[in-house]
């Protein structure tokens, strides 16, 4: 039997502890939309990921955060020499565990990538102070490009943009709207 199915009903890190737990070996193949990605397991050893232009840790990472999307595993004998993944798979799983508890917070500010960012009518009088991945985002918010076109315009994951927008949603700097809204000005910024 080739385990296949819905993100929606079966999460991807329950099937990945299942599949590394059996120590089984082969690639599992993710797919949501126009976006793919794999992961391989080598005898219950994660050993590569890959989704675009990311890979290793990296891709795994994203590839953890995904609630939508199909999956298939397919079971082969897989030889890798040089894994652009090291770490165990059980220290991996249980980052991806905490990652994703994060990613549930995250989408109570965020709660779509196909949101836009945009910037308040009135922000905080005070200076802000950024750090360099928060000033990356607000040089790319234009009230335009969505969560996920600021996130490849600055070349960071998904998750290291949400967290960033997050942080200047929390600072009153920035909201996340659905619909496109008027770009209102940037006011005094620090970089940290």
């Amino acid at each position: 039997m080739t385990p296949a199915g819905s993100l929606d009903e079966l999460p991807l890190l329950d099937v990945l502890q299942l599949l590394t737990v059996a120590g089984r070996s082969g690639t599992f193949r993710l797919a949501d939309g126009s976006h793919q990605g794999h992961i391989v397991l080598s005898h219950g050893e994660i050993v590569e990921a890959r989704i675009e232009e990311l890979s290793g840790e990296a891709a795994l990472n994203e590839l953890t955060l995904w609630s939508t999307g199909r999956f298939e595993f397919e079971a082969s004998e897989v030889a890798f020499e040089s894994p652009t993944i090291k770490r165990t798979t059980t220290a991996l799983l249980a980052d991806a565990a905490h990652r994703l508890d994060e990613w549930q917070a995250i989408r109570k500010t965020v709660p779509s990538v196909s949101s836009t960012p945009c910037f308040v009518e009135d922000a905080p009088a005070s200076n802000i102070v950024l750090t360099p991945s928060e000033w990356a985002v607000v040089r790319n918010i234009d009230g335009a490009r969505t969560v996920r076109q600021v996130a490849d315009a600055v070349k960071k994951s998904l998750f290291e943009t949400c967290s960033s927008l997050r942080r200047l949603v929390d600072g009153g700097l920035v909201v996340v709207a659905e619909q496109e809204s008027e770009v209102a000005p940037r006011g005094e910024v620090a970089l940290v």
